[in-house]
């Protein structure tokens, strides 16, 4: 895979409150050049491209103290979240 440079000059950090229901991490943005999710609660993390995040439909799996970077194609709609067990950790988001 060639590396595409996608200049940016802002960033945008989040965080969202660990749940066991799914909730929404990011909204859609025409705009997105990158994004970053840092798990920092003690559960996994299950992410969705799209809406209503669960064990069998997700898009990635982030695990405890983990930060995963979206690949290549950079994904510009919403992202919805859901830890199988709430903890009291967040979901860090950097929206570049």
């Amino acid at each position: 895979m060639e590396y595409v440079k996608r200049p940016a000059s802002t960033a945008t950090v989040t965080s969202v409150a660990s749940e066991n229901t799914s909730a929404q991490l990011v909204a859609a943005n025409g705009n997105r050049k990158g994004l970053l999710i840092h798990n920092s609660d003690a559960n996994p993390l299950l992410i969705k491209y799209g809406e209503t995040a669960s064990a069998t439909s997700m898009t990635a799996y982030i695990a405890t103290n983990t930060t995963w970077v979206m690949p290549d194609p950079i994904y510009q709609g919403r992202i919805d979240g859901i830890w199988p067990t709430a903890g009291s950790g967040n979901a860090v988001i950097t929206e570049i």
